[in-house]
Parts: structure tokens; C-alpha cells; sequence
């Protein structure tokens, strides 16, 4: 079965957004510096623009609400995983 990035409603939801990410001027949202949402895809490339699922898809996050997503580079992105950002790690193993 495909995942959800092949669906065509996210391919729009993500492009929608990207392209009022660039309107506004909006940083990547972890390391704050510019994106250049011009930047064609290369494979590896750490600062291709993408976007970012504050809840995390596999925390239950919607793949096509645009209100819960916020533009990063691809390396700022693909260093968080599925982990939630700016939480604390739990107090001990439970």
C-alpha cells in the first residue's frame, strides 16, 4: 500500500504550503536560518525545503491539515525522526 507523501492531496496540501512558506518568507522553523524554496531536489541535499508535521504522522498528526505544518530544511527535518519537537525526554524509564 502507498504511503501518505504519494497521495496526491498531500502532494497539493505540501506544495500549497511551501508556496506560502516562501510568500511570507518563513524560516526553517528549527535552526531559523533562511530556506531557498527555489532549490531543486538533489539527492542528500540537507537544505531542500520541506515541511514539517508538528505532531508527527506517526503520533496521530494529519497529513493534510496545513495548520499543523511548518516549513525546514530537509537536514534540520530528517534529524528529528518521528520524535515530537522542543519536548522533554521522559524522566525515566517507565
Amino acid at each position: 500500500m502507498a504511503g501518505v507523501r504519494s497521495d496526491p492531496r498531500y502532494k497539493r496540501a505540501r506544495s500549497a504550503y511551501l508556496r506560502d512558506a516562501k510568500a511570507l518568507g518563513l524560516p526553517c522553523a528549527k535552526c531559523r536560518q533562511p530556506i531557498d524554496y527555489d532549490r531543486p531536489w538533489t539527492p542528500g541535499d540537507v537544505e531542500y525545503p520541506t515541511i514539517n508535521h508538528r505532531t508527527p504522522l506517526a503520533h496521530g498528526g494529519d497529513p493534510f491539515d496545513a495548520d499543523g505544518f511548518e516549513p525546514m530544511h530537509y537536514g534540520c527535518n530528517s534529524g528529528l525522526g518521528a520524535g515530537v519537537k522542543d519536548t522533554a525526554p521522559p524522566s525515566r524509564d517507565w
